[in-house]
């Protein structure tokens, strides 16, 4: 049981890498392209929420 919950951040850790640098590439590209607001918002909205799941479980694992 230890086994599955240490392996499921490590797996998760790398994606929601690949969506915060996803988010930051779309909301650029919006932002250059003056691309509408409920794109540029999404790729905001993926950005943070990235972010803070990224910084929580670094916090966590301090």
């Amino acid at each position: 049981m230890s086994e599955q919950s240490t392996s499921t951040p490590s797996i998760l850790r790398p994606l929601f890498w690949v969506l915060l640098t996803i988010g930051l590439i779309g909301n650029l590209a919006m932002s250059l392209l003056s691309g509408p607001m409920a794109i540029h918002t999404a790729f905001g909205a993926l950005t943070v929420v990235s972010g803070v799941v990224l910084a929580v479980h670094y916090l966590r694992k301090r």
